[in-house]
């Protein structure tokens, strides 16, 4: 991410260390997690609730109730160029 960081003269080494933390979840635990997601929470009121039990469905269904979700984080650091 951000590969313009490499192209700036006021930074010099550009360090970047990516970490993925596997999570599993129950079909509860993941809509309870939707519940708090910025993105499913800028949908209106009637899309956020059948979004959220069409994948309650899905996770009932196809994977009997459990999922597994990885969150990503990627930490970039620079040394400022005098």
């Amino acid at each position: 991410m951000y590969p313009e960081l490499d192209e700036r003269p006021e930074f010099g080494r550009v360090q970047r260390h990516r970490f993925e933390i596997p999570r599993r979840h129950t079909t509860v635990s993941y809509v309870g997690w939707l519940k708090t997601d910025s993105l499913v929470l800028s949908l209106d009121p009637q899309s956020r609730q059948g979004f959220r039990q069409d994948i309650e469905a899905l996770i009932d269904t196809k994977y009997d109730g459990r999922v597994s979700r990885n969150f990503v984080y990627e930490v970039i650091a620079a040394v400022r160029n005098a």
